[in-house]
């Protein structure tokens, strides 16, 4: 009996022991976890970013935009600077438009802040917003349904941020789809610009133009609107709301009060900012703005800021900023020009490699058709015999280049590249430019007026002949138009009309012989 008692009671003495040990051990892990939980909530605090960034210029049914490629690539390099991730598209079909959309909604699902800007052609039908991708032909208002995008579809695709989703909107020009689109259901009404829209909480809308106004494609790289926003994000600590008025403001003073900003939505008294430096120490603030700097937008600013100026310390200054800037040549060559040769300066930070492997600075992109018809006005500005300005580059315009890069001290290539354009650009002023199309069209008003006597013509009664051969049907007249490359050697191969070459510009000469004949 006394053998079971004492091992009884070393039993318990044991258990007891496991039993503090086990408690301790807990302790423990709850204490590593109440120290864990602050970084987590901290990590959690910061949140994602995410942007998507399109922009279409290419239509292949209507005149091309000037602007949207370049809004887009500023905009998006500004949001890259103040800490987004940033996703570039540009020129997008219906179908990649829609695929696009869907790939964002599901990557910034979640994310604290989710925007959306797109620059291009919209329209309002029967009060509800489509965005109109590259390849779309809307020959009837029914069409519309089937090749465009619904503004509610990029709404919902910037839908799932827990703090802020936001959709900037610059697609208020006045659209050439209107003019020429069908009307199938006559009670079927076509809006100037978009209609408002009523978007969910924690949801902002901004068009670059009030409803039923239209926006302007700028006269230089980017749009009033694009511009004013880009100055904007580069304001460190604007809340959002705050930042979408002075970008009103700004546009109203740059377009003379003609283009009127709007937003959409209200938000929670939370203070929301797009660049948000409030959490960065000086050291930190000061090191993101050198090493993260909007390089895209601010040095098109500044060159823009000094392109019309003589002052050659100016255009060293740009130089010793910019090393290797987009405009570095041109600095150059107009640093030449006034004889001050400037040194060619080497990036600290890039490797050495021969000069010959460099990436030549306007790789970039190709000038499109109405920059190419602009460069052909300003070569026929300042004394070159190039005839009509039809955005085709023949041997008369590649002359011309040729002629216009010696006189420049540019690089002799004969070809419309983007250093040209500028380089025109800087050479004949805007006012010039108008005052030249002034000219002209007084000339010709002075060319077709020729006096003879009143003649009476009895008309002839129209046949089907006659009709057939009266030019193309108003459906068609805008496709007509901006594929009339067709119709000239620079698509027909042979003599027969009916063979084409295998090029982007000619891909439509098939539907252009059907509907333009």
């Amino acid at each position: 009996m006394h053998i079971m008692s004492n091992f009884v009671a070393k039993f318990e003495g044991t258990y007891r022991a496991d039993i503090r040990h086990v408690f301790f051990r807990a302790l423990l892990a709850v204490t590593f976890l109440i120290l864990l939980v602050p970084p987590l909530q901290a990590q959690v605090a910061d949140g994602k970013r995410m942007a998507l960034v399109i922009g279409n210029g290419a239509y292949k049914n209507v005149p091309e935009l000037k602007n949207p490629r370049n809004d887009s690539s500023d905009i998006a390099a500004a949001l890259k600077a103040v800490g987004f991730e940033v996703l570039l598209h540009t020129d997008q079909t219906q179908g990649s438009m829609l695929d696009t959309l869907r790939g964002f909604r599901r990557s910034a699902s979640g994310a604290e802040i989710a925007l959306i800007y797109f620059a291009g052609h919209g329209i309002e039908i029967d009060r509800q917003n489509y965005l109109i991708p590259v390849d779309a032909v809307l020959e009837t208002d029914s069409d519309i349904n089937f090749e465009a995008v619904p503004l509610e579809t990029m709404i919902f695709a910037a839908g799932g941020a827990t703090r802020l989703s936001m959709v900037i909107v610059d697609a208020c020009r006045n659209n050439p789809f209107a003019a020429s689109i069908k009307r199938v259901n006559s009670s079927r009404s076509i809006g100037r610009g978009l209609s408002a829209v009523e978007p969910t909480k924690n949801t902002l809308v901004a068009y670059a133009a009030k409803e039923g106004t239209t926006a302007a494609d700028g006269v230089g790289r980017n749009s009033p609107y694009a511009s004013a926003l880009i100055a904007s994000l580069g304001h460190p600590n604007l809340e959002v709301g705050l930042m979408m008025r002075r970008v009103r403001d700004e546009v109203l003073n740059a377009t003379a009060g003609a283009q009127e900003p709007f937003v959409y939505g209200s938000l929670s008294a939370e203070q929301i900012f797009l660049n948000d430096t409030r959490g960065l120490s000086p050291v930190e603030s000061e090191a993101n703005v050198v090493t993260e700097p909007n390089a895209s937008a601010a040095e098109i600013a500044f060159w823009q800021s000094i392109s019309g100026n003589s002052e050659t310390s100016e255009l060293q200054n740009y130089l010793d900023l910019y090393p290797n800037g987009l405009f570095t040549e041109l600095a150059r060559a107009r640093l030449n020009k006034f004889g001050e040769v400037a040194p060619r300066q080497e990036d600290p930070f890039s490797p050495l490699v021969p000069e010959s492997n460099a990436p030549e600075r306007d790789s970039g992109r190709e000038l499109t058709r109405s920059e190419i018809v602009e460069l052909q006005e300003r070569l026929s500005a300042i004394g070159h015999s190039l005839g009509s300005a039809d955005g085709i580059a023949g041997r008369r315009t590649e002359s011309a280049i040729r002629e216009f890069e010696a006189a420049e001290n540019l690089p002799i290539s004969g070809q419309p590249t983007l250093p040209v354009y500028y380089a025109l650009r800087d050479r004949v002023s805007d006012s010039d430019l108008e005052n030249w199309r002034s000219k002209r069209a007084a000339r010709a008003r002075t060319t077709n007026v020729t006096p003879a006597r009143p003649k009476v013509v009895t008309p002839e009664p129209k046949t089907a002949e006659t009709e057939s051969s009266a030019g193309p049907s108003p459906a068609f007249r805008q496709f007509c138009a901006s594929n009339r490359q067709c119709g000239t050697s620079q698509c027909i191969i042979g003599s027969s009309g009916k063979s084409w070459r295998k090029n982007r510009s000619c891909q439509y000469c098939p539907l252009y012989a059907s509907r333009c004949k």
